[in-house]
């Protein structure tokens, strides 16, 4: 496993510190005491309710008759506390802070943290929060819709439900008042129920989740860190990095830790320009580079691009197909990366060793020459690049060859 090598003395950066604070769980909070108080409250009249239907049901002449009319009484409480209660869950529930499209898939998203297939972030499941949205919406849209019929519902019901509680002059009213009671009282417990704890179990299970998304994030730039570093300064007894895992933890690792990882590239390649890093160890950062550049998925950084198509130049042998394609993919972006003076440079030194003209010491097409000789006239307006140009034997024996003079400073 690409894992099991980690070790507690890896120079990891602290990339937590950058990502934000860390997030620490704490237990519940007590729900406020006016919050319990009126939740007692509602437990209270719930009970009295019931000596309510006890009272109503008092009035029967036997106890043949009271208890089917105590049982319907408490079976009309009951479904009535319980509608109330299921109107209270769906107006109460929390919605999460939630923004479409990037952000989320950014948490991808940004967000999506992954090794292999071990290590992944995931965002809330809001499919109850959505039902709940459009459940309140269809039954505050149906009920303002059937404000008249409500008068002929309530006559209904009365005479429905009137021969269950005896059939007595009052037992319409009395099915009509238990049935508003309990329903209020269930919808405002399950109400405050939902809306204090229901909304802390959901900010707990995110706070959580998060929590365990920065532990395993930590985790995965400490083995993309230490992989890398296993790659750009490899011990002699050390077995080699596997292209495949650094790919699969680099594609894991964080932005901030992607961002260091080429900053440290840049580092050597720069050294190599100025002459004191030596070939093999820039040739050793191709495999980082295309691992970099394969999961920027998004050409978020051109660069990426750019310094993999410069190392796949100057490695032993050079890979000048893959090298001019990665240039092209640069400076076609039109990007601000896309005059720099090196992606030119090596591009026309890709294009020079593919050229089968030139291969052939015969003059290269037209358009070839074009392109070449355009991308030499940008680079030697470069300071830094211009001595470059003039120095390279390949460079030299090419403007030879099409009997043209390479381009100066001067525009010439």
């Amino acid at each position: 496993m690409i894992g099991d090598g980690l070790s507690n003395s890896a120079k990891v950066p602290d990339v937590s510190a950058k990502q934000g604070k860390r997030l620490e769980l704490r237990a519940p909070n007590q729900a406020p005491v006016q919050t319990e108080r009126v939740i007692r409250w509602i437990f209270t009249a719930i009970l009295v309710g019931c000596v309510f239907s006890l009272a109503f049901s008092a009035q029967t002449s036997s106890a043949a008759e009271f208890w089917p009319v105590l049982a319907v009484a408490l079976a009309i409480s009951g479904a009535s506390l319980f509608a109330g209660g299921l109107l209270g869950f769906i107006f109460g529930l929390p919605r999460s802070l939630q923004s479409d499209g990037a952000n989320t898939s950014s948490q991808s998203a940004e967000g999506t943290n992954q090794v292999g297939k071990a290590v992944r972030s995931y965002v809330s499941n809001t499919n109850l929060e959505q039902i709940s949205d459009w459940l309140t919406k269809i039954l505050v849209g149906v009920g303002l819709t059937q404000l008249m019929a409500v008068p002929s519902l309530v006559r209904s019901f009365m005479s429905f439900v009137s021969p269950g509680l005896g059939g007595y002059s009052d037992s319409g009213v009395f099915a009509i008042l238990i049935s508003l009671y309990y329903a209020a009282s269930g919808f405002l417990l399950v109400y405050l129920w939902t809306r204090r704890y229901v909304a802390f179990e959901f900010h707990q299970g995110d706070l959580e989740d998060r929590v365990r998304n920065l532990e395993n994030q930590k985790h995965t730039d400490g083995l993309a860190w230490e992989l890398v570093q296993r790659q750009l300064h490899p011990d002699v007894d050390a077995e080699p990095v596997n292209e495949q895992d650094l790919a699969d933890v680099i594609k894991g690792a964080s932005p901030i830790t992607r961002n260091q990882i080429f900053k440290q590239i840049q580092d050597i390649v720069a050294d190599f320009w100025g002459k004191s890093a030596n070939l093999n160890q820039v040739s050793r950062t191709v495999p980082i580079l295309k691992a970099l550049a394969q999961n920027d998925t998004d050409d978020q950084n051109d660069e990426y691009h750019g310094y993999l198509g410069v190392g796949l130049a100057v490695q032993v042998p050079a890979d000048w197909a893959g090298s001019l394609r990665e240039l092209n993919a640069t400076i076609d972006s039109g990007g601000y990366a896309a005059d720099f003076a090196v992606y030119r440079y090596y591009r026309a030194l890709s294009m020079i060793g593919l050229d089968k003209n030139f291969a052939a010491n015969q003059p290269s097409d037209p358009p070839v020459a074009k392109t070449i000789y355009d991308d030499l006239k940008l680079v030697v307006r470069d300071a830094t690049w211009a001595p470059f140009v003039p120095d390279n034997e390949t460079l030299k024996k090419w403007a030879e060859t099409n009997k043209m003079s390479l381009p100066t400073t001067a525009g010439t």
